[in-house]
């Protein structure tokens, strides 16, 4: 398979995970506010880095097409469940500039082999293993470690992905503003662009 049919195929099946929950009965997710759900396996997809060469930027397009309906739904449900609307334009404004951002820095970094080495090592630090790690010690070892140190509970707060957990919570009162992730995400596409000044550098030679 080739990277473009790799792609695709990833696409749909975070696709499934962010739709899935629709077709469950609607007090499996009481409580949790169903844009963030729908929007958790898209960001969770669309900064993977990408293999080398994979860099059609038409495939962001394509991602906001697939996943958008998700997210419009549960933004639905959360204010017909009595959700503020500017609590959910929050959530649902933040998913689309976290996944637009992340797929585009990916995308742009996959031009040039060292730069999206280093996107990938930033994604996997921030994105991923930071708050995956904080829920670890705060969840699974709450009992032997207590709360996660605070250097790891500010790295989490800087993922997409972190922040967009944190508002699983439909009542969770004032919400975190997302401006650390998104700082981050716009950290991740100037390491991309830098892939695309590289390539036109290559090609000039």
């Amino acid at each position: 398979m080739n990277a473009r049919g790799a792609s695709v195929l990833g696409a749909c099946v975070a696709w499934f995970l962010s739709a899935a929950p629709f077709a469950l009965d609607a007090q499996t997710f009481a409580g949790l506010s169903r844009a963030a759900l729908a929007a958790i396996p898209w960001i969770a997809y669309c900064g993977l880095p990408r293999a080398l060469g994979d860099s059609g930027l038409r495939a962001v397009a394509f991602e906001i097409a697939l996943f958008l309906p998700p997210l419009a739904l549960g933004t639905w449900i959360d204010l017909a469940g009595g959700m503020a609307r500017p609590e959910a334009a929050s959530i649902s404004g933040a998913a689309l500039g976290f996944a637009c951002g992340l797929s585009l820095s990916a995308r742009l970094a996959a031009r040039a082999a060292f730069v999206r080495d280093a996107h990938a090592v930033v994604w996997a630090l921030f994105v991923v293993l930071a708050p995956v790690l904080a829920a670890t010690l705060v969840l699974g070892g709450a009992s032997t470690f207590g709360s996660a140190p605070t250097w790891l509970a500010h790295a989490s707060s800087l993922s997409p992905l972190g922040w967009m957990c944190a508002q699983l919570a439909q009542d969770s009162g004032a919400r975190a503003t997302p401006f650390a992730p998104l700082v981050l995400v716009l950290v991740l596409t100037l390491i991309g662009f830098g892939a695309r000044r590289a390539s036109v550098r290559t090609e000039d030679e």
